[in-house]
Order: C-alpha cells, then structure tokens, then sequence
C-alpha cells in the first residue's frame, strides 16, 4: 500500500470544497425554506383577500336593502305652531304640504318662511333617519367621505 503524501495546501482546498458544498447546501435549504413561507404567505393573502371580497359583498346586499328601506322613509317638519307641515320621502321629495286656515290669514312673505323653516326641519329629520338606517346595514362602520345627497 502506498503512502500518499498530503500538503498543507491540498487540506485547504478540500476544506474549501466542504464549505462550498455546506454553503450550497444551506442556500438550497434556505430557498426551499423560502418557498414553503412564500406559498404559506399566499395562501394567507388569498383567504384574506377573498374574506375582504366577501365581507364587501355582504356590506353590498345590506346597503341595498338599507336603500330600499331609506325609500320608505317619511320626515316631517312643522314650523309655525303646527301652521305648516311639510313632508319628504327618504330620497328628500316633497311629499305633502300641509297649511292651517288661520295661517292663511297672514302676510305671503310669513308663510313662505314658515314654508322654507318647515322644509328645513323635515329635510334635518330626513337626515337622521337615513343616517340611522345606514348605520343599521354597516353594523356601525363609518364609511369615510360619504355623505347622502341631502
């Protein structure tokens, strides 16, 4: 059997080439690593994307029952000791116009602001009762920058 003579240099090299092979084997540790966590996280974002899509879909069919609720909604609004009576449907027409007889007796400018005042009041009334509705179909949750047309 012969003896094989090892250099100093030739130990350096193998252990080099030990490294190497460590290296590649914790980078490809790492990458498969990676990828389980990456296909992990995209199944995270999937379902909590598709959960978003579904809670906008229910808040979608709430919103459009609480619109056909809104429709039915009636306001009133008095001025003038019960001499006026105006009343808005949920999408702000006027409904009615109610005027006592003893309010006709007094001057056109003072029944065109009692007119205007009670229109006023039904149109405020208006917009609690839709508020309302709203927040009944949003369980609560403020919808930023949306404001009804009223």
């Amino acid at each position: 059997m012969q003896k094989m003579k090892i250099h100093h240099h030739q130990i350096i090299i193998i252990n080099i080439k030990q490294h190497r092979n460590m290296i590649n084997y914790i980078v490809a540790c790492t990458l498969v690593g990676l990828e389980n966590i990456m296909k992990v996280m995209k199944k995270k974002i999937m379902t909590d994307f598709k959960k978003i899509i579904d809670k906008a879909k229910e808040l979608e069919t709430k919103m459009k029952e609480s619109q056909e609720k809104i429709k039915e909604i009636r306001a009133e609004g008095i001025s003038g000791s019960n001499s006026v009576k105006i009343i808005l449907d949920g999408e702000g027409e006027m409904q009615s116009v109610e005027l006592s007889d003893e309010i006709l007796k007094e001057d056109k400018t003072i029944i065109e602001d009692l007119i205007v005042a009670a229109h006023n009041s039904a149109k405020s009334q208006l917009k609690i009762k839709t508020s309302e509705e709203i927040s009944k179909a949003t369980g609560g949750l403020g919808i930023p920058g949306f404001k009804w047309p009223l």
